[in-house]
């Protein structure tokens, strides 16, 4: 067994174990990401795409395994191919990624917390505004998109009073005629930013990284076929027209 082929097989096994790490961290960050969908509409995309790429990854691991025992330049390819592209699409989602952590995040959590408060209901204790604000306010302490101010700027109480919802409240507040007196005195729109933000750039850093190691991949599969093609033409050779030296009576 030559170095090229025991290099690829290592390789691919390394990428079946690390596809089912890539599927079950994309499984754990669906989850947690679940809990910020609110945000944007496509705001779990990436941890989607991981789960996607990590399939993919396995599938093409399995089959990189077994054109490594045989000798078929074409499946060889093939695999090389195919594994590029998944290369291509893991870095094109990294970049995406980045891109939107660092530019569009913060102005597409702001947008959709200004569009929450504006539709949340003070009398209605089952609307998905009122229950997303609060889980919000209540998980990271805090009042209003950038300050609580935004609250007595959009929802004024009727008699002019300030009109925070009780999440905002720093002691909890049993409802009916309360007012809360007493609130949070930062907005939510840099916590959340930051945790939705950090996750999302941890993913696309891991996707880079796992791109630079299936590029080794694609370079094992070359001189796997480089291999492949000299053995070939070593069998071709016609050794009873050498002499003893090697060289041709022709």
């Amino acid at each position: 067994m030559n170095c090229s082929k025991c290099l690829l097989i290592f390789l691919n096994v390394l990428y079946l174990c690390s596809s089912v790490l890539i599927v079950t961290a994309g499984i754990i960050a669906k989850i947690f990401v679940g809990n910020y969908d609110f945000l944007s509409e496509g705001i779990s995309i990436f941890s989607t795409l991981w789960i996607a790429a990590g399939c993919c990854l396995l599938v093409i691991s399995i089959f990189g395994i077994t054109v490594s025992f045989g000798s078929s330049t074409i499946l060889i390819n093939g695999y090389a191919i195919l594994l590029a592209a998944i290369v291509v699409l893991q870095i094109s989602a990294a970049v995406a990624g980045f891109s939107v952590s660092a530019c569009r995040s913060k102005e597409i959590i702001s947008d959709t917390m200004t569009s929450l408060i504006q539709s949340y209901d003070h009398q209605n204790d089952t609307t998905t505004s009122r229950e997303t604000i609060d889980w919000i306010q209540s998980k990271f302490h805090c009042c209003g998109n950038k300050s609580p101010d935004d609250w007595t700027a959009l929802k004024p109480a009727e008699d002019g009073s300030k009109n925070y919802p009780f999440s905002c409240c720093v002691h909890e507040v049993d409802g009916g005629n309360a007012q809360c007196t007493d609130h949070f005195k930062n907005g939510c729109l840099n916590d959340v930013h930051g945790i939705v933000s950090d996750h999302v750039a941890m993913i696309s850093l891991i996707a880079l990284v796992v791109a630079a190691v299936q590029i080794i991949g694609i370079f094992a599969a070359y001189l796997r076929n480089k291999a492949i093609r000299n053995s070939r033409k070593l069998d071709d050779t016609d050794y009873t027209k050498l002499d003893t030296k090697g060289h041709s009576f022709y």
